[in-house]
């Protein structure tokens, strides 16, 4: 598309179209013209051939006396008809689109029904030629020229009826007026004529606006095209880049989601995603682990399925809970949650861990903490009663080796003699006491009870300092 008729477009469409309109209409009547000049052009080159025919059979020659020469009606045909057919072919063929070339050619169209008639002597069918060339010149649909035509062909009928009437009308004597009969008729058709130049040019023009207008349009959805086209085009480009890094960002994603899922499954914690609604969205492995479920059969179950909330949760804040596994055993659980936003959609993470080996630990710190201050508790009471132990235990084998060294002495007394009687009257309560079966029984028994007790606080004794 030119750059006019983009400028053209970007103007108002009446004057777009008056502009367009004018340039085929002056297009359309260049090309007329030219058809035109082509048909004169023929039409010269064959009214000089017949010319030349008319005056070579009409007049060949004029013979006086014994001499004979050619005719002057043969050397007008060559010589006129040659001018006059020569000058409008040269102009048509050199300059074919100036107005002048139409005049001239009028001018020599009629000067050629002139000589025609001339050479037939004033025929009246001859003058036929004028009207025949009259219509050919209409074909230019230029009413200038038929005006010019016009003139020419009355002003020779007018020199020649006044100076020449034979070589016009075929008489030797005639009014003066009868050219004006001749002109009248012309004029007559002149009106005809340039009504139907008038009328065809107006169709021209009204054509050549019908079609500006389909040029226009034609043009405009052509230029439309092209925007659009660019513009798909930009866009195409523009989609394909984003499509590149569409790509890339999926590539990316996908990496992510796949370090995200390492992550995800690898906590030893137990992490759920769950909705605004208190459904489960997501879980990792540990919960699978942790509560002994399937990952597709938590995915849409109630949080409350797992988690037993014994007190209020706060965001976080680890809170202690009670978490409840497929079987239905119960066990403890630390819960953590952080609200998070997800696709322009809220939602609460829980990080849950299991406490179980902790309680166990704690149990385990606690009797060990019990045993700490049992041991601390014994080891201050066997300080507190280790000397009186070893205070009993040192007396306990004095009195065992005093009652050994009285046993001895007793054995000693069994032995004294039993002659004298006023000895024997003093040891009788003695000895009727050391033979009696209680006194034998507690010499048997108290060497025993010493023996037992004397083991009993050794027994304590290891044990006291076993405590410690």
């Amino acid at each position: 598309m030119s750059n006019d008729t983009q400028k053209c477009l970007l103007e108002s469409a009446s004057d777009c179209a008056d502009q367009l309109t004018e340039k085929l209409f002056a297009e359309q009547r260049k090309r007329l013209h030219r058809q035109t000049h082509h048909v004169f052009v023929l039409l010269m080159s064959l009214q000089w051939v017949v010319g030349v025919g008319m005056a070579l059979f009409i007049s060949p020659n004029t013979w006086i006396g014994d001499q004979s020469q050619v005719h002057v009606h043969v050397w007008a045909a060559v010589i006129l008809g040659g001018l006059l057919s020569s000058l409008p072919v040269c102009l048509a063929l050199r300059a074919p689109d100036s107005p002048m070339t139409h005049h001239v050619m009028a001018v020599s169209q009629m000067l050629w029904s002139a000589l025609l008639i001339h050479l037939c002597g004033g025929r009246i069918e001859t003058h036929f030629h004028v009207f025949g060339s009259l219509a050919f010149l209409a074909f230019y649909r230029d009413w200038r020229v038929l005006v010019t035509a016009s003139v020419v062909i009355t002003a020779d009928h007018m020199m020649r009826g006044l100076f020449w009437p034979q070589s016009a009308f075929g008489v030797v004597a005639d009014n003066s007026y009868r050219w004006l009969e001749h002109a009248g008729w012309v004029v007559f058709e002149d009106v005809f004529l340039i009504v139907s130049c008038v009328r065809g040019t107006n169709e021209m023009r009204e054509i050549c606006r019908r079609q500006s207008q389909v040029e226009l349009t034609n043009r405009r959805v052509e230029l439309a095209v092209k925007e659009r086209t660019a513009e798909l085009n930009l866009v195409s480009e523009r989609l394909s880049d984003a499509n590149e890094m569409l790509k890339r960002e999926v590539i990316e994603h996908g990496r992510a989601e796949h370090r995200f899922r390492l992550v995800f499954d690898s906590s030893p914690n137990g992490i759920i995603k769950v909705g605004d609604d208190g459904r489960i969205d997501l879980v990792n492995q540990a919960v699978e682990l942790l509560f002994g479920y399937d990952r597709n059969d938590l995915m849409g179950k109630d949080i409350d399925a797992l988690i037993l909330q014994t007190e209020p949760i706060e965001f976080h804040t680890a809170t202690k809970s009670i978490g409840k596994r497929r079987d239905g055993t119960e066990f403890p659980v630390e819960v953590t949650m952080t609200p998070i936003k997800y696709m322009d959609r809220p939602y609460v993470l829980m990080a849950v861990a299991d406490l179980s080996a902790r309680h166990a630990a704690e149990i385990q710190l606690r009797h060990a903490q019990n045993l700490e201050s049992v041991g601390r508790l014994a080891s201050g009471v066997a300080h507190e009663i280790n000397t009186p132990m070893q205070f009993i235990g040192d007396n306990l084998k004095y009195l065992e080796k005093a009652f050994g060294r009285v046993r001895t002495m007793l054995d000693q007394y069994r032995e004294l003699p039993t002659d004298d009687q006023s000895f024997q009257g003093l040891l009788e309560p003695i000895e009727k006491t050391t033979k009696s079966k209680r006194f034998n029984k507690l010499l048997n028994e108290i060497p025993l009870s010493f023996q037992d007790a004397s083991e009993g606080v050794s027994r304590v004794s290891e044990i006291v300092q076993a405590m410690k």
